[in-house]
């Protein structure tokens, strides 16, 4: 959500270190599926959602899961204000 992403800039401008990076995001692992459950649930979709295994390939060179590390974030006193399940609900109303 803006809000809480203009927030951690603001943070990390104010006391981050320089020539640092600093990740934002939850720091929670949310899976691709959690998200599209959230808005098919909230746009009142009756369409069935269906999944399917990826080709080998894919399988081979592609993570499975990643989430961004949000410790050093964390450590300069950011907490995420705006849960995931907000952000796709007002996306979606």
């Amino acid at each position: 959500h803006v809000d809480d992403v203009c927030r951690a800039i603001w943070t990390v401008m104010e006391k981050g270190d320089l020539n640092e990076i600093y990740n934002i995001g939850s720091g929670k692992p949310t899976t691709v599926a959690e998200i599209i459950s959230l808005a098919n649930h909230y746009i009142k979709s009756r369409g069935k959602i269906t999944s399917m295994d990826p080709p080998q390939f894919h399988k081979d060179v592609q993570c499975r899961d990643f989430w961004l590390d949000t410790t050093k974030l964390k450590s300069l006193g950011f907490d995420q204000h705006i849960s995931n399940e907000f952000i796709v609900k007002d996306l979606c109303l």
